[in-house]
């Protein structure tokens, strides 16, 4: 932990923000909700996501604020990619009272001013299904939601991110990386932090050693496939 929030500090400091090119809004919604760690300020977003090829659809988060002032070049930005949590709509991270404990290492990057920006992805607490270890999709879920944390009113975030994630959240974080720089090349990734990536999802649905897991992944991919 403390060795991905020490790496996380050193590339978003050691660059300056470059010009960005015009984009489509992303930023659909905004709203404050209670809780908050640290004394940040959260939002319950709602954000535009345009994949290609397929029309615009809207994706929930939650964009978490640091306390204090921002500072001159703005705050970076950490992209956190949640590990399986179901494909129901209620399963949604940012509905739900575990949010705060599920986003490893909110509270320290809260305090070194990071902005953590947390997608549920495509179709968990939006419209249509959940596409379950689709790549593209999660990594487009996690690049919007950074370009709608940019978009959200007097919070000075800045262009330059980072992308982290486990299990699932780390499949997101490898196709983020992949799909930045054509995506969203406005955006700086300055690194991207995998823990434990289902990086061959055939050995991963049928070979895992626990049965129980192996069932639920498989269970959880078929019906999001289907």
């Amino acid at each position: 932990m403390k060795i991905l929030l020490v790496f996380a500090s050193a590339v978003l400091a050691a660059t300056t923000e470059a010009s960005q090119p015009a984009i489509a809004p992303r930023l659909v919604a905004a709203v404050p909700i209670v809780g908050s760690p640290e004394g940040a300020l959260v939002y319950r977003v709602v954000y535009r996501l345009a994949e290609p090829g397929d029309k615009a659809t809207d994706v929930t988060g939650v964009v978490i604020v640091p306390a204090g002032p921002a500072p001159a070049a703005g705050r970076n930005i950490v992209a956190w990619a949640h590990g399986t949590s179901d494909i129901a709509d209620d399963c949604a991270p940012s509905t739900n009272s575990w949010l705060f404990s599920s986003i490893a290492g909110l509270s320290s990057l809260l305090r070194q001013g990071y902005i953590v920006a947390a997608t549920d992805y495509r179709g968990l607490g939006g419209p249509g299904p959940h596409p379950y270890l689709v790549g593209p999709s999660a990594g487009h879920s996690v690049l919007d939601l950074v370009r709608a944390a940019r978009e959200v009113p007097q919070e000075s975030a800045s262009n330059r991110f980072v992308v982290w994630g486990e299990t699932q959240g780390s499949h997101a974080t490898h196709w983020t990386a992949q799909l930045a720089a054509s995506y969203a090349p406005e955006l700086q990734l300055m690194g991207a932090a995998a823990a434990a990536p289902p990086v061959d999802l055939a050995a991963n649905l049928t070979g895992n050693a626990n049965a129980t897991i192996r069932a639920l992944l498989t269970a959880l991919a078929g019906a999001s496939w289907s």
